[in-house]
């Protein structure tokens, strides 16, 4: 993938992370780590949203 593209891709989840979770969730998401980290483990946006640990499991009761 293209410098530029893995740029943006880092960003948009970065971008993702903050919105759902605010900076606590940038915190976990450094100690998972990275966006960079966290898409070259996921392959995709979408695997790496499914690798990231959220700070409250939505499924969790």
């Amino acid at each position: 993938m293209p410098q530029a593209g893995r740029r943006a891709d880092r960003y948009f989840f970065e971008k993702w992370v903050r919105d759902e979770y605010g900076r606590f969730g940038l915190e976990l998401l450094e100690r998972q780590g990275g966006a960079a980290g966290l898409l070259a483990q996921g392959g995709t946006f979408e695997g790496a949203q499914a690798a990231y640990r959220a700070p409250i499991d939505p499924l969790a009761g």
